[in-house]
């Protein structure tokens, strides 16, 4: 590998390969492919700390210490955290178009649960309105927290 004249290594072609430019982030990600990103990064946080809590409750033997407790945690720090992920996924789109921006940034998070609220009622032929007016005021707290994140 060769070093740079501040010592640092160079590596060439390392940009290709990396899925998202850090330096200049795009503004021309796709809705669907934003929307993936995020739910991975939203899935992946949860199975790690279950993970966390398996591994710990198997080493440690404590009661509380389990996977259950952790996805738990997990699952409530991910709903807090949802629109960091979201502004992190779209931070290019965010300082070219703002409005769009927060457009997707309430349609990510009112999609998080409206999806699996639909698709629950559709099973138990239960309609209501009140997961989608949760699922509104959630997106309204994404596009605060989201827009916060890029100010």
């Amino acid at each position: 590998m060769a070093i740079g004249p501040d010592g640092r290594i160079i590596r060439r072609h390392v940009r290709q390969f990396t899925p998202v430019n850090t330096e200049s982030p795009s503004e021309n990600i796709g809705f669907f492919l934003g929307f993936i990103s995020v739910i991975i990064v939203s899935v992946l946080f949860v199975l790690i700390l279950s993970g966390i809590g398996w591994l710990g409750g198997f080493i440690f033997n404590l009661s509380w210490w389990n996977a259950g407790t952790f996805s738990t945690v997990a699952m409530i720090l991910n709903l807090i955290l949802f629109p960091i992920y979201i502004s992190g996924a779209l931070e290019g789109l965010a300082y070219r178009n703002e409005s769009r921006y927060k457009l997707y940034a309430f349609l990510y998070a009112f999609l998080i649960f409206a999806v699996p609220y639909t698709i629950g009622m559709l099973w138990d032929n239960d309609l209501s309105v009140w997961p989608y007016v949760w699922s509104f005021l959630y997106g309204l707290y994404s596009v605060w927290l989201a827009t916060k994140m890029i100010d």
